[in-house]
């Protein structure tokens, strides 16, 4: 169900928010302020400031910013690190909220370190949960688990009652998103077991909602609802205004459960009016989501009204991965009014985003490869000179042993410096052969995902569309997506059929075989298989290559070049243009010049750029042909590797001319 998923991924991010380094008593922001310049010592002023943010968390995200920044610029200029630690830990949680994940990470990182300096065990903890919700929000439930484990133990030996109940707290709520119910509950009456002994905290209404998530998932949905108010009646001031809107669409869950739809949309209105009170623009955004999936059971359009203003703030805060499951819901909705085409064009938009999101996650994921092989290219290197300085010292103690026996150490010397010559040569072999491996290998992987992603979940979402429901479809309609389905998939078959071809070449180490042939045949077969896609858009392809005409490369790599120049130029030419290959002269004689010219759309200089390169932009032709990245990558590497070079000549919608050189055919 659509609730079901929303709040997992809405009670995650907000348990995130729970990394408080201290824990104060709550006293009026204004007297808090006002302390500020009263404190006289530094733990005093930190501890001021830390408030200070705790208490603007969720009413005033900004002013939390402006004070923890405060706080940190003071604990710099004072050299006090345990203030430092403290205040990172703050930023961390701000920037949870906020989205920037890597830079939590790092803050929550440093700050660790900054208390495992001081010996600051409670930080260490709290440093440690908030690693570990991290690896939740990421799905490595497993990676998350350890460090709970780890700030639990912390907590056990120093005896921190308060933070071992909230250690248990998230552990339950880990267990209860992964599925095991049994063992959350476990882990939430040892949190009610602790509440008596500790003072009334955000724990203390984190603990009823969290109960009541794993009984409404029991089905015991009186129980949870019963849990929820218990929370939301301890939950009535400002600062618990975060819990209180999580606690109010819980219960609006629980109640759409029960099929109560009129009172679940009432809670989830509540807890929208909270977000919108407190300006929590992410918090509102989620509450509509909410409340549109509740009220698309009895009015679709307001559901779309809803989806809506969600979209417009996502847009404004910049959250993407959201914005992918808002167009889901909206084809879902748009669907369930056979409103197919709109469901289609919404569906279309969120497998864009989610691949705009896959590249986004892969280019960072590609810098910290980088990174890594920097630093283990750093190491190698060290280990290299260590390598070598004993290598030396071997040396100079045989030579001075060839000292005392000339002649016979001379010939053993000889055969030992020869044989190390010998292995060397082919630890070096061996290790450029790797590295091209490994080249070839991280390329195929990277196509793959740069590729054909994209046309495949275009045709997958079509066909989900088409196997749920036909019958509201009218025949244009049908046509259009069969068209889309036809477009998508020799997409998906170019891009196979070059990456197998390449990697064939690659990887199993296929020889080069130059020989003299005549060109004529080979261009005159490939105009004759393009026949039929330069006839559809009327275009003219014309042969002026004389019939004499020899080359001296590899047969199979010109047949390759020549299909795909011959066929991005129909690709790209206006309907009745006109498609030329001809040879220019050439100031080498041992070289002739090929191009193929077309008069279509061109390209601009951005473009011309990047042409060649691995993950050029693919553009769409004339006739909205699907392309890939690969083509001309591939027959710039075949030219290459022929000693011959390409290039291109164009500007923006006055055509394009490719040219590529060969050696001559030798008489």
């Amino acid at each position: 169900m659509v609730l079901n998923g929303f709040r997992e991924k809405f009670y995650l991010l907000f348990f995130i928010l729970q990394l408080p380094m201290l824990m104060y008593g709550q006293v009026d922001i204004a007297q808090k302020i006002a302390r500020l310049k009263f404190a006289l010592s530094d733990s005093e002023k930190i501890n001021t400031y830390n408030s200070i943010v705790n208490a603007y968390m969720f009413t005033q995200p900004d002013s939390a910013v402006y004070y923890a920044q405060q706080g940190m610029e003071y604990a710099v200029g004072r050299r006090y690190w345990l203030g430092q630690g403290i205040m990172m830990g703050q930023l961390a949680m701000i920037d949870q909220a906020q989205g920037r994940m890597i830079l939590s990470r790092k803050r929550l990182t440093d700050a660790l370190e900054i208390f495992k300096e001081v010996d600051y065990q409670p930080g260490m903890a709290d440093a440690n949960n908030g690693l570990g919700i991290l690896e939740a929000k990421n799905g490595n439930y497993e990676g998350a688990t350890k460090y709970f484990f780890t700030a639990l133990k912390i907590n056990e030996s120093i005896k921190n009652i308060e933070g071992i109940s909230q250690t248990y707290l998230k552990l339950g709520a880990l267990n209860e998103q992964n599925g095991n119910l049994d063992k959350a509950l476990d882990y939430y009456k040892k949190v009610k077991e602790l509440s008596s002994s500790l003072p009334f905290s955000k724990a203390n209404i984190m603990f009823y909602n969290n109960i009541g998530i794993v009984y409404d998932k029991l089905g015991k949905y009186k129980q949870a609802v019963n849990y929820f108010q218990q929370g939301l009646d301890l939950s009535n001031k400002p600062e618990y205004a975060g819990i209180r809107v999580l606690l109010y669409i819980n219960m609006g869950i629980a109640y759409d459960h029960m099929d109560s739809t009129g009172a679940a949309i009432e809670y989830q209105t509540k807890a929208l009016d909270i977000t919108r009170e407190s300006k929590m623009r992410e918090e509102e955004a989620r509450s509509l989501i909410s409340l549109a999936s509740i009220t698309a059971k009895i009015n679709t359009d307001k559901s779309l009204v809803y989806l809506n203003e969600a979209l417009d703030i996502t847009r404004q805060i910049g959250q993407k991965q959201l914005e992918v499951n808002i167009y889901n819901q909206m084809g879902s909705v748009h669907k369930q009014q056979a409103m197919y085409k709109e469901a289609l064009e919404d569906f279309e938009k969120s497998t864009s985003l989610k691949d705009s999101l896959f590249n986004v996650e892969k280019a960072k994921e590609v810098a910290n490869l980088e990174a890594t092989y920097d630093l283990d290219k750093t190491k190698g290197t060290i280990k290299h000179l260590e390598l070598q300085s004993k290598k030396n010292a071997l040396q100079r103690d045989i030579i001075l042993y060839i000292a005392g026996s000339v002649i016979f150490m001379f010939f053993i010397f000889a055969i030992f410096f020869r044989n190390i010559k010998k292995l060397n040569g082919k630890l070096m072999v061996q290790q450029v052969q790797l590295q091209e491996m490994n080249t070839v290998k991280d390329k195929i992987f990277s196509i793959i995902g740069h590729d054909l992603r994209s046309p495949i979940n275009g045709i997958i979402g079509m066909l989900d569309l088409l196997e749920n429901d036909t019958t509201g479809l009218d025949p244009e309609e049908l046509r259009e997506i069969f068209t889309r389905l036809n477009v998508h998939s020799k997409a998906s078959l170019d891009t196979l059929d070059k990456l197998l071809y390449w990697g064939q070449s690659r990887i199993k180490g296929i020889a080069l075989e130059q020989k003299n042939f005549n060109v004529s045949s080979i261009i005159s077969n490939n105009i004759g298989l393009l026949k039929e896609a330069a006839n559809q858009k009327e275009i003219t392809v014309i042969n002026k290559v004389p019939k004499d005409t020899s080359a001296f490369a590899d047969t199979s790599h010109f047949d390759f070049v020549i299909r795909n120049l011959l066929s991005n130029a129909i690709k790209f030419c206006n309907i009745n243009g006109r498609v030329e290959i001809h040879i220019e002269k050439s100031l080498s004689p041992q070289y002739m010049i090929f191009a193929v010219s077309d008069d279509g759309i061109g390209m601009s200089e951005k473009v011309k750029e990047s042409i060649f390169e691995a993950f050029n932009a693919s553009r769409e032709g004339t006739a909205r042909e699907k392309g890939t990245s690969l083509g001309l990558m591939l027959c710039k590497e075949f030219i290459a590797e022929n000693g011959g070079r390409i290039w291109v000549e164009s500007e923006d919608n006055k055509g394009a001319t490719f040219y590529f050189s060969l050696r001559a055919g030798k008489a």
